[in-house]
Parts: structure tokens; C-alpha cells; sequence
């Protein structure tokens, strides 16, 4: 064996990859086979040469519907969360249109036609509302001024009965006064008779409404009193008043009223003289 034969058994050695089977010894004999039973050329200094094998391998194919790639792309997926995150996001929004769109697809606002036909019913209940309102506007507003017209009666009342206390105080006085300073002797004077008025009135109620007097005059006509209805104004107001005249002093009129009063549901009534 020569120089040269030595080193290209030595350069061979080096450029070939390393075996990935381990080198088991094998007796020298003379037909050169292994006892893994494949054929090894055997040099002149009795070394063996293992078959070149591949380390290259066929990548895998992988189908859209598989595990296999289902499970790669979430692996890629996760090693790069901005394509995580942007395919979500488009999966979400596409759901949010699909959802948008069916809810309008049933969720329409109604037509014109439907508005017209509604329009003229709501427009009536309005305006009977208001007819209502107006009604029970007018209605309070005679009763507010029935009551005004009350309690000017009653201070006319209060007034009168003042002024006449206030005579009877006057009168008493003064007759206690006479009583009191001796008289001189006269001769006695011709009285005068007083001839009686029937001035008195037994006040039966003042109305804002001429209709209201006219059915109170009604309703004691048939009673058998003559009633009278006299106009008159209360706070720069037109009313009504109705009257029962024709009495000659003030305890004959209050008898009446009294009686009245019984027989009918009025209350308040009060005697006055038209002076």
C-alpha cells in the first residue's frame, strides 16, 4: 500500500457525513458481507465504508379541513397576535353586519300611508280633549264667580248688620240719656203717626248667570212667593239678584226666610232694608 492509497482512504473519510449507525466490529473474512447482511467494500487496510444514506426528508401535506393544519396556523397565529387580532376583529364585525342587517329587515318605520290614516284619529281625540278642558274651564270659572258673588253678599251682610247695631247702640244710648235729664213741664204736642213702609227684603241669593236667578225664581214661584230678579254689578261684574220684597220691618222679613229656608235647600238668607 502506497502513500497515495493512504490518503485518499483519508479524504474519503472526512468528506463523507456521519454515519448515523454505529460501526460494529466484523470478522476479517474473505467475502467482504456484514452481519447486517449488506455488501461493504472493504479496503486493503481492512476499514468498511457504510452506504451513503439521505437527511433529507419529504415536507408533510396538509389539507384546509385537517387537524393538522388547524393546528399550524394557530401556532403561527400565536407567535404573531396582530394577525390574531385582526382576523377576530374581522370575524366580529362581519357578525355585527349580518346581525345589523336583520334587525332593520324587521325593525322598518311605517309608511306614509299608515301615518296618514292614524293622523286624522289622533287629531280628533285631540280636539275632544280640548272641548273637555274648555268645558270644565268655563264650568270653574262660573263657580269661582259664584263664590266671589258669595262673599260679597256675606260682607254686605257683615256690613249691614253693623250699621244697624251700631243704630240701636245710638238709639239706646240716647234714650238712656233722656231718660236720665229731667224733662221740663210743656204742654204735650200732637204725635205724628208714621204711616209703614214696606221697605224690607229678604235677600235670597245674587247669581253671575241670568239662567241660574230665572230657575231659583222658578222654583219659589212655585212656593207661592213673589220673587224679583234685579240687576246689579260686583267688581265691575254683571249679577243677579234675587229678591223677596214687600215687608214693613225687618222681623216679618227674617219669619219668611226662615220658612223658606225649611222648605227649601237655600241657607243664608238675610233680611235688608232698600233705603
Amino acid at each position: 500500500m502506497t502513500n497515495k492509497d493512504l490518503n485518499l482512504a483519508f479524504d474519503q473519510n472526512l468528506i463523507q457525513p456521519a454515519s448515523p449507525y454505529l460501526e460494529e466490529p466484523h470478522d476479517h473474512n474473505t467475502h467482504g458481507h456484514s452481519t447486517h447482511g449488506y455488501h461493504t467494500e472493504t479496503d486493503k487496510l481492512g476499514t468498511s465504508t457504510p452506504p451513503k444514506q439521505s437527511t433529507w426528508k419529504q415536507p408533510k401535506k396538509y389539507t384546509l379541513g385537517s387537524l393538522s393544519f388547524l393546528s399550524t396556523w394557530l401556532g403561527h397565529a400565536k407567535q404573531q397576535p396582530f394577525v390574531l387580532l385582526s382576523v377576530t376583529l374581522f370575524i366580529a364585525n362581519t357578525f355585527f353586519l349580518l346581525w345589523a342587517g336583520f334587525w332593520l329587515s324587521n325593525h322598518n318605520p311605517p309608511s306614509d300611508n299608515v301615518v296618514d290614516t292614524i293622523s286624522p284619529s289622533i287629531m280628533k281625540g285631540i280636539n275632544t280633549n280640548f272641548e273637555t278642558l274648555d268645558k270644565q274651564l268655563l264650568s270653574l270659572q262660573q263657580q269661582l264667580d259664584q263664590i266671589k258673588l258669595s262673599i260679597g253678599e256675606q260682607q254686605q251682610l257683615i256690613a249691614t248688620s253693623s250699621l244697624d247695631l251700631n243704630a240701636n247702640v245710638q238709639n239706646l244710648s240716647q234714650q238712656i240719656k233722656i231718660a236720665i235729664t229731667p224733662k221740663p213741664k210743656t204742654k204735650k204736642l200732637d204725635t205724628i203717626k208714621k204711616i209703614p213702609t214696606k221697605d224690607w227684603h229678604v235677600n235670597l241669593g245674587t247669581f253671575s248667570t241670568h239662567n241660574a236667578a230665572l230657575k231659583l225664581q222658578k222654583q219659589l214661584s212655585a212656593l207661592g212667593h213673589s220673587v224679583q230678579i234685579n240687576s246689579t254689578s260686583f267688581d265691575n261684574k254683571k249679577a243677579y239678584r234675587v229678591q223677596l220684597p214687600g215687608f214693613k220691618d225687618r222681623n216679618s222679613a227674617e219669619q219668611v226666610a226662615r220658612r223658606i229656608m225649611d222648605q227649601t235647600n237655600l241657607n243664608g238668607l238675610w233680611a235688608w232694608k232698600d233705603e
